[in-house]
């Protein structure tokens, strides 16, 4: 609970095994400067499906500034591995109330061949800045065809119009300096 990840040469939380891991309240600023890794913010690997349980719980986190060397850097990231044919382990996360503001992506995970759908469930979640663009178009989520249970996230909402409700002031900045190291 409360801890922070800031100016990390690769990723600020890298968590992967069948251990549980519970995030409260924690940061993850500024990660993935050095040339090689990934960048990301708070990355989670995946595990065996036979868990009962959901092995990651991350809940009013903050993943801002985290840039990998290739743009890949995610404020979020759920990695799924293939093992062989048949075998593909998934992460089992829990995605509650979270931030991720100005990462190359927001909150990432990829398209599986074996499994069609994650076990990841993401509710009230924000990706506000981030920078990531496939062929000329923006990402603040990268998920593609790869259905999960959410509900009330930004990107839920996306449309012309996004983002309703945030107005841009223009009169403050915020930078990874204006956080306390």
């Amino acid at each position: 609970e409360g801890c922070r990840a800031m100016s990390c040469s690769d990723d600020g939380f890298d968590v992967s095994g069948p251990t549980m891991a519970i995030f409260y309240n924690c940061w993850a600023l500024g990660n993935g400067w050095y040339k090689e890794g990934n960048g990301n913010g708070f990355k989670t690997g995946a595990i065996r499906d036979s868990v009962p349980y959901p092995p990651r719980i991350i809940v009013r986190c903050l993943a801002a500034f985290n840039h990998g060397p290739t743009n890949s850097g995610g404020g979020f990231d759920f990695v799924d591995y293939q093992i062989d044919e048949s075998t593909y382990y998934r992460v089992n996360a829990r995605v509650y109330n979270n931030t991720s503001y100005k990462n190359d992506v927001g909150f990432l995970s990829f398209h599986n061949p074996i499994k069609k759908y994650q076990n990841n469930v993401f509710r009230n979640n924000i990706a506000l800045g981030n920078t990531y663009t496939q062929d000329d178009i923006p990402f603040e989520v990268y998920m593609p065809d790869h259905p999960y249970i959410e509900s009330h996230n930004s990107w839920d909402f996306w449309n012309d119009a996004w983002p309703p409700w945030f107005v841009n002031t223009e009169t403050v900045t915020v930078t990874l300096e204006d956080f306390v190291t």
